[in-house]
């Protein structure tokens, strides 16, 4: 079961705006993906980030022409999601000579933590959406991303279709295991094995373990970015 400190309640807290600048602060959980939606579509987009407090390194992700699903709307899409928790700062730039919006969400897989004020479709929260005039535009947004807080017993279960890669994938690592311990058995029983033989089979062994984990925490932390 999912454990989360009464601390870390959902937040987006906008602050003073100057002219052209607008800026915010936005809670998000650790492994979650912020989403910024720019409509029209822009090819002068800038995107700069950076840790305020030492923390991870942060993946982005940016399309210039992105097709929201199912409203078929084409907009420059802007995805970031910190690699562990922290404070982070994302800075977005552009021009616009017509009138333009934009929407502010998250992807989560645990809707529970941003409340009920966040509206969901799927794991797609939507914090806000403005509209807004034609000029040089900053969106300068401070990330906290929270740690979350698990029992011993949690596990996680990936999507349906990243558990389906998961188990054929671990399925054929754990065959070879087992095909390579019981051909060094028999083949032992016939004849002396080096230990430089069973050796190699622990460290197959020790190296398959670490494969399946890391495939079990990127089938369960990947999530489809589109609306």
């Amino acid at each position: 079961m999912l454990i989360l400190f009464p601390l870390l309640a959902f937040s987006v807290i906008p602050e003073e705006a100057h002219a052209d600048v607008e800026s915010y602060t936005v809670d998000i959980l650790e492994s979650d993906v912020l989403a910024i939606y720019i409509y029209p579509i822009t090819d002068g987009v800038s995107v700069n980030s950076g840790s305020l407090d030492r923390g991870g390194p942060v993946d982005i992700s940016i399309t210039l022409n992105y097709t929201i699903v199912p409203e078929y709307r084409q907009v420059t899409a802007i995805w970031t999601r910190p690699r562990a928790s922290g404070t982070y700062n994302l800075t977005i730039s552009f021009q616009f000579n017509s009138g333009w919006e934009y929407t502010i969400g998250v992807f989560t897989r645990d809707i529970d933590f941003y409340g009920k004020n966040v509206k969901f479709s799927g794991n797609f929260g939507e914090f806000f959406s403005f509209e807004r005039s034609p000029g040089n535009w900053t969106i300068s947004i401070t990330l906290n991303s929270r740690r979350q807080t698990q029992s011993i017993f949690y596990f996680e279960l990936p999507t349906p279709v990243n558990a389906a890669l998961f188990l054929t994938i671990t399925g054929l690592i754990v065959y070879s295991n087992v095909f390579l311990v019981f051909d060094t058995y028999f083949k032992n029983k016939k004849e002396a094995v080096s230990n430089r033989r069973w050796a190699l089979c622990a460290l197959v062994i020790i190296i398959s373990a670490i494969a399946i984990y890391q495939l079990y925490t990127f089938s369960t932390i990947t999530l489809s970015w589109g609306k």
